[in-house]
């Protein structure tokens, strides 16, 4: 049938060999790194071995937010439920607070590091690490706009979602309004982390070079 004809193309696509070196990457490590950005890198992460990046919620404004796992190398079927039981995991999470912004830009080149240096290279066999770049998607796109005019300044009230809201009181709420919310909820429920970094960071910003080439 057609609907079964999608689903093995659908297997085709997701079983493409990655090709992609992190290398190659502009990661915009010493940069502002914008909601827009930020989705750029995602999408080129995506084709990166080793990795596995997938979608975990939709915020409030229906931007995406993303986790990226550093995936064990593994021939056949991997038993999520086995692993959890057989190594810890961690998850780190930056940019809750969006005007927090160096906290992107960490998150992007540790996983970099993790990728490229011989030292971390058994890690993944050892432990489940799961980094979230972007956690406040709304609050940093607002915050990307605001500096445009003011790169310096520390715009606490980007600080918060899109409706001005500090939601990591919503974590665990299935009903909140505060969708963005639901990103560390499903990461708990799915890898129930024995440890959780909350990645904060100094508020001052620079202006990206698209901007000041404008």
């Amino acid at each position: 049938s057609r609907g079964l004809g999608d689903v093995y193309k659908r297997q085709e696509r997701e079983e493409k060999p990655k090709a992609k070196r992190i290398e190659n990457i502009n990661l915009h490590e010493h940069e502002l790194i914008g909601y827009d950005t930020y989705r750029e890198i995602i999408e080129e992460l995506k084709e990166v071995p080793g990795i596995e990046v997938f979608r975990i919620a939709v915020s409030y404004t229906g931007r995406e937010l993303y986790a990226v796992w550093l995936k064990p190398e593994y021939e056949g079927y991997l038993s999520l439920t086995k692993r959890l039981a057989r190594v810890p995991s961690e998850v780190i999470n930056a940019r809750h607070h969006a005007n927090e912004v160096a906290s992107t830009n960490a998150s992007f080149m540790l996983l970099k590091k993790l990728l490229t240096e011989d030292v971390y290279k058994e890690l993944p066999d050892k432990l489940n690490l799961i980094l979230i770049p972007m956690e406040n998607v709304d609050g940093a796109a607002i915050h990307y706009e605001l500096q445009k005019e003011h790169p310096t300044w520390k715009f606490h009230v980007a600080r918060f979602n899109s409706l001005g809201k500090e939601f990591y009181r919503h974590y665990f709420q299935q009903d909140t309004i505060h969708s963005e919310a639901m990103g560390i909820s499903r990461i708990y429920e799915k890898y129930a982390p024995d440890m959780m970094v909350d990645n904060h960071c100094l508020l001052y910003t620079s202006p990206s070079p698209r901007d000041r080439q404008k």
